[in-house]
């Protein structure tokens, strides 16, 4: 079985038996990092095993002709905390595969740390780390190919909650191409009680929003490549992550709801900036608690395949998210 090796250096990689350096896969920030606040509530706890390590998946599915690669997370505190050895390993625990006609056969592999639009708006501590996995020779138009993650003591002892151990993927003829439509789904709002994230005592509390759910739909034929996206929402510019609760990890590139491709804009049916006492600059923050300004916002998706430059967008739509005067 051929696995992946490299030095651990932030900007180069160098598999085993594949000769010179490779550089690292990047694509254009589109904007600013933009700082999260991530700093636990008081009496709220979020202890326990990842809840995502491996390939983002599904477990079985198609690639556009021009894909980089697939997606392997390592979350925080491996991503961030741990020795230069000790991610040496487990990046080389990564393998790829070719499918022939009597069955796979192992083939060289490749693994560049990804980083590109979405990664730079998170933290590294919030966000974890992304890997580019892909044949040395590069994905072949017509072929199957199935990846690896052999870190057995992760997979039998720590049980992630999501992610895949193993992928299988057939790299279709056709390419994704910037000009693809992307169009941006929004029915009615719905005024609900949700489950959010607190900024109080607690991880989380169940208010009365105006909530927005969206989503962004691709043509018949690139929408079987919907699940390898990377997708982003912004609202009046800003990147959106709404939460369930404060211990809820949201991978850059997915949403809070769990549904590829799909998002939900909310705001609590309430104005509590005046006794949170929360400076203007400030505000932006609180978000996905709740605290967004009432009255209309302009929002849209984009979708990013990664480590090329396809970047998709739908248009801007203005949602009002103001709440009716008798549900505030």
């Amino acid at each position: 079985m051929t696995r992946a090796s490299h030095p651990w250096n932030p900007m180069f990689f160098q598999i085993k038996g594949q000769g010179p350096k490779v550089a690292m896969v990047a694509t254009a920030t589109i904007v600013a990092s933009l700082a999260l606040d991530v700093r636990p509530a008081s009496g709220c706890s979020c202890a326990g095993p990842p809840p995502h390590w491996g390939f983002l998946g599904p477990d079985t599915g198609r690639l556009p002709a021009n894909a980089a690669g697939v997606l392997w997370y390592l979350p925080p505190p491996w991503a961030t905390e741990r020795s230069a050895e000790e991610l040496d390993r487990l990046i080389g625990n990564l393998t790829a595969e070719l499918r022939r006609a009597t069955g796979y056969i192992d083939i060289p592999v490749k693994v560049d740390r990804y980083e590109g639009p979405l990664t730079r708006d998170w933290s590294k501590w919030e966000m974890g780390t992304f890997f580019l996995v892909t044949p040395a020779d590069g994905l072949r138009p017509g072929k199957t190919y199935r990846f690896t993650d052999h870190s057995d003591d992760q997979w039998e002892n720590d049980r992630p909650a999501r992610g895949q151990r193993q992928v299988v993927f057939i790299v279709d003829r056709q390419e994704l191409t910037p000009d693809t439509p992307l169009e941006l789904e929004f029915t009615e709002l719905a005024i609900e009680d949700l489950r959010i994230k607190s900024i109080g005592g607690g991880c989380s509390e169940t208010l009365r929003v105006s909530h927005a759910p969206i989503a962004a739909n691709l043509p018949t034929g690139a929408d079987d490549w919907r699940d390898q996206l990377l997708y982003r929402t912004l609202v009046d510019g800003k990147l959106w992550v709404g939460k369930r609760g404060l211990c809820q990890t949201v991978l850059p590139g997915r949403t809070w709801t769990e549904e590829v491709g799909r998002d939900g804009v909310y705001r609590a049916c309430r104005d509590g900036f005046d006794s949170l006492g929360v400076p203007d600059r400030q505000r932006y923050s609180y978000w996905s608690a709740g605290y967004m300004p009432s009255g209309p916002h302009k929002v849209k998706i984009q979708a990013f395949l990664p480590g090329t430059n396809i970047a998709l967008e739908t248009e801007t739509m203005t949602i009002d998210l103001s709440c009716p005067s008798a549900e505030k």
